[in-house]
């Protein structure tokens, strides 16, 4: 788990109203609906995003959700933020032996600036979220297991 600061774009758009909703139904993840697959809760995103994109016939060569981690490596470098804060909001490790040091380097304060910095190119307002999932997670059958789940074999179209 990483300490990265929230954007003014997504407590804009209410993730934080979205949070509140989480914990008022007793969820300890802001997407509880997602089960653990391979290890990790976000591997389910990606295994939907596949299954829509075949379910639809849509055959963009390079698109899942690790591509949207690329365009904001990309844009937060456009940006100007230097390597070591983009590896420690993003995750990723340079290969390095500067590694230990490059953690003590960037806190809190200095990375809410380039995470600030980046603009989507989304209409923020018309995003904003408005409640529309609170039964949903009030529901607990809704709720994945915390338990290790087999990952959904997308269908093939011939």
């Amino acid at each position: 788990m990483r300490n990265v600061p929230i954007c003014d774009s997504l407590i804009q758009l209410g993730l934080l109203d979205y949070v509140e909703e989480c914990q008022a139904a007793g969820a300890k993840r802001i997407f509880p609906h997602c089960p653990l697959i391979n290890g990790s809760h976000s591997k389910y995103l990606s295994e939907q995003l596949l299954i829509y994109q075949r379910a639809h016939e849509i055959r963009a060569p390079h698109t899942s959700f690790h591509l949207f981690r690329v365009n904001v490596i990309t844009a937060m470098s456009n940006n100007g933020a230097n390597t070591a804060q983009i590896m420690k909001i993003v995750g990723h490790k340079k290969s390095d032996s500067n590694d230990i040091h490059l953690g003590y380097m960037r806190d809190q304060p200095d990375l809410k600036l380039v995470v600030d910095a980046h603009e989507w190119p989304v209409d923020v307002p018309a995003l904003k979220y408005n409640g529309r999932f609170k039964t949903f997670l009030s529901d607990k059958a809704n709720w994945a297991s915390d338990k290790p789940a087999k990952p959904q074999q997308p269908s093939k179209k011939a």
